[in-house]
């Protein structure tokens, strides 16, 4: 169990880590983000390397693996994009447990990201009552199974954008929460990260 809460721990640094480092490439090349895919990419790509040596093993129940690689078992890097499947959390970190009588497509997740890219000069990104929902509601269905689950709203604003924080009550720019980000054991956060003007 202590095992499993310290590898809980480094997982909620790494994620802390990535987000920092991905801000400040946002906000040292602003114009190089176009699509809110390219901050989900860069995420993924950065907590992906950062907890490399933090595998999991997944074992299906019963039938094992046939033709998958002739194994019985899968290692996985914790790191996923648009997973689990009926979910689609744009990254999501698997918990440190695996269940053999899961997918390896539909294991708990232990930290989810949501993430928007609000543009100064368009109407993109600023629906995110629906990505915030979905996480509160996966963090009680997490509680009510006894896991830990912690969710992150990131909104990445372009210049001028940031009037649109304020419709879901996010404080701006985040950079005083960013320095030591601290995220909770469950619960959801949300950041904003701005662009210089």
């Amino acid at each position: 169990m202590e095992a499993n809460l310290e590898r809980e721990r480094r997982y909620l640094d790494a994620v802390a880590f990535a987000v920092r480092n991905v801000a400040e490439t946002f906000r040292a090349q602003p114009e190089s983000f176009l699509f809110e895919c390219d901050v989900q990419a860069l995420l993924f790509a950065r907590l992906f390397d950062r907890l490399a040596g933090s595998t999991i093993t997944w074992s299906p129940d019963k039938k094992g693996l046939p033709g998958f690689l002739n194994r019985t078992a899968l290692r996985l890097n914790p790191v996923k994009m648009e997973y689990p499947g009926e979910l689609l959390f744009d990254i999501a970190v698997l918990g440190v447990e695996t269940y053999p009588e899961l997918k390896a497509w539909s294991q708990p997740v232990r930290v989810a990201v949501e993430l928007k890219l609000w543009q100064a000069d368009t109407k993109t990104g600023y629906h995110f009552d629906k990505d915030k929902k979905k996480l509160e509601t996966y963090a009680a269905k997490s509680q009510a199974e006894g896991r830990r689950f912690t969710g992150l709203c990131i909104a990445f604003c372009h210049h001028r954008s940031d009037w649109r924080v304020e419709q879901w009550g996010a404080s701006a720019d985040g950079r005083e929460d960013e320095a030591t980000m601290e995220l909770p054991l469950h619960g959801v956060r949300s950041l904003v990260v701005s662009a210089p003007a």
